[in-house]
């Protein structure tokens, strides 16, 4: 059986940043909108330890901080390595936008990579451009 594994974001592994719980948040684009209802901002980056091997990454990206006016008041790059932050970079996203991705605000966009892990690690880099960089939920299944 393939295990899936998804990540809370109040978990360890993350290097800096806060978490922002919004329970009556009502976002579309998902059958799994409670996935939204937490995020995680303002990090540096997240590393979890995994075996080597063939890997699916999502990430789960929704803009729903009310602060945030139009698709250009959030950019951030992300990145996504084997191994430690300055490992092989898998895929790299810069000027990201979360509204502008999913096109809408509180409207779920999910960013699917395959990852090969050869260190026994992956991590994700957060840098920030224009407020904070966020994500809401990350999964990790076998492949």
């Amino acid at each position: 059986a393939r295990r899936r594994r998804m990540l809370v974001l109040g978990l360890t592994g993350y290097d800096g940043g806060d978490v922002e719980d919004r329970p009556d948040l009502n976002v579309t684009g998902t059958p799994t909108p409670e996935l939204y209802h937490t995020e995680r901002y303002s990090m540096n980056s997240y590393s979890l330890k995994v075996p080597n091997g063939d890997y699916v990454l999502k990430l789960h990206f929704s803009e729903d901080y009310e602060g945030i006016g139009s698709p250009d008041d959030r950019r951030f790059t992300y990145a996504v390595k084997d191994g430690t932050s300055t490992g092989k970079v898998i895929k790299e996203v810069a000027n990201f936008s979360p509204w502008q991705a999913a096109g809408g605000q509180f409207k779920a966009y999910v960013d699917t990579i395959p990852v090969t892990v050869t260190t026994g690690q992956i991590t994700i880099t957060f840098t920030p451009q224009i407020e904070n960089p966020q994500i809401n939920a990350l999964e990790l299944t076998p492949r």
